[in-house]
Protein backbone atom coordinates (compact mmCIF):
# COMPACT_ATOMS: atom_id res chain seq x y z
CA UNK A 1 0.00 0.00 0.00
CA UNK A 2 1.16 3.49 -0.81
CA UNK A 3 -0.05 6.03 1.74
CA UNK A 4 -0.22 9.71 0.88
CA UNK A 5 -1.41 11.76 3.85
CA UNK A 6 -1.62 15.52 3.92
CA UNK A 7 -3.19 15.51 7.41
CA UNK A 8 -1.66 18.05 9.75
CA UNK A 9 0.08 19.85 6.91
CA UNK A 10 0.09 23.63 6.94
CA UNK A 11 1.41 24.65 3.57
CA UNK A 12 1.60 28.32 2.73
CA UNK A 13 2.52 28.14 -0.93
CA UNK A 14 3.14 25.90 -3.95
CA UNK A 15 6.81 25.39 -3.06
CA UNK A 16 5.86 23.99 0.35
CA UNK A 17 3.30 21.69 -1.29
CA UNK A 18 5.97 20.44 -3.71
CA UNK A 19 8.32 19.83 -0.77
CA UNK A 20 5.61 17.85 1.04
CA UNK A 21 4.99 15.70 -2.04
CA UNK A 22 8.72 14.94 -2.29
CA UNK A 23 8.76 14.02 1.41
CA UNK A 24 5.78 11.68 0.95
CA UNK A 25 7.44 10.02 -2.04
CA UNK A 26 10.63 9.50 0.01
CA UNK A 27 8.68 7.97 2.91
CA UNK A 28 6.89 5.53 0.61
CA UNK A 29 10.05 4.57 -1.24
CA UNK A 30 11.72 3.71 2.07
CA UNK A 31 8.71 1.78 3.33
CA UNK A 32 8.58 -0.30 0.14
CA UNK A 33 12.31 -0.66 -0.38
CA UNK A 34 12.05 1.04 -3.77
CA UNK A 35 14.11 3.83 -5.29
CA UNK A 36 12.53 6.06 -7.92
CA UNK A 37 14.65 7.28 -10.80
CA UNK A 38 12.04 9.90 -11.65
CA UNK A 39 11.22 12.87 -9.45
CA UNK A 40 8.06 14.55 -8.21
CA UNK A 41 4.89 13.55 -10.05
CA UNK A 42 6.67 11.02 -12.26
CA UNK A 43 7.99 9.32 -9.11
CA UNK A 44 4.43 8.63 -7.97
CA UNK A 45 3.64 6.68 -11.14
CA UNK A 46 7.02 4.93 -10.98
CA UNK A 47 6.43 4.03 -7.34
CA UNK A 48 3.16 2.34 -8.26
CA UNK A 49 4.76 0.42 -11.15
CA UNK A 50 7.75 -0.69 -9.07
CA UNK A 51 5.58 -1.74 -6.11
CA UNK A 52 3.49 -3.87 -8.47
CA UNK A 53 6.60 -5.38 -10.07
CA UNK A 54 8.14 -6.11 -6.69
CA UNK A 55 5.07 -7.76 -5.14
CA UNK A 56 3.26 -9.10 -8.20
CA UNK A 57 0.06 -7.75 -6.67
CA UNK A 58 -2.19 -4.80 -7.33
CA UNK A 59 -1.12 -1.66 -5.52
CA UNK A 60 -3.50 0.14 -3.21
CA UNK A 61 -3.03 3.91 -2.96
CA UNK A 62 -4.55 5.66 0.05
CA UNK A 63 -4.74 9.44 -0.29
CA UNK A 64 -5.77 10.85 3.07
CA UNK A 65 -6.95 14.43 3.50
CA UNK A 66 -6.07 15.38 -0.06
CA UNK A 67 -7.76 18.75 0.37
CA UNK A 68 -5.95 19.63 3.61
CA UNK A 69 -3.13 21.65 2.00
CA UNK A 70 -5.64 23.77 0.11
CA UNK A 71 -7.89 24.43 3.08
CA UNK A 72 -4.95 25.64 5.21
CA UNK A 73 -3.38 27.95 2.63
CA UNK A 74 -4.02 31.64 2.37
CA UNK A 75 -7.69 32.58 2.00
CA UNK A 76 -6.80 34.08 -1.36
CA UNK A 77 -8.98 32.39 -4.00
CA UNK A 78 -6.07 32.52 -6.45
CA UNK A 79 -3.72 30.65 -4.11
CA UNK A 80 -6.43 28.16 -3.21
CA UNK A 81 -7.06 27.46 -6.89
CA UNK A 82 -3.33 27.02 -7.52
CA UNK A 83 -3.10 24.59 -4.61
CA UNK A 84 -6.13 22.61 -5.77
CA UNK A 85 -4.68 22.38 -9.29
CA UNK A 86 -1.35 21.15 -7.92
CA UNK A 87 -3.04 18.45 -5.83
CA UNK A 88 -5.19 17.34 -8.76
CA UNK A 89 -2.17 17.23 -11.08
CA UNK A 90 -0.21 15.10 -8.58
CA UNK A 91 -2.81 12.34 -8.52
CA UNK A 92 -3.32 12.13 -12.30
Amino acid sequence: MIRISFGGSVLRNRAELDDKVRELMDINQQALGITCVQTDRACFAELIRQAHAKTGQRVVVLVDEYDQPCSTTSPSPRRHASCAMACATFTR
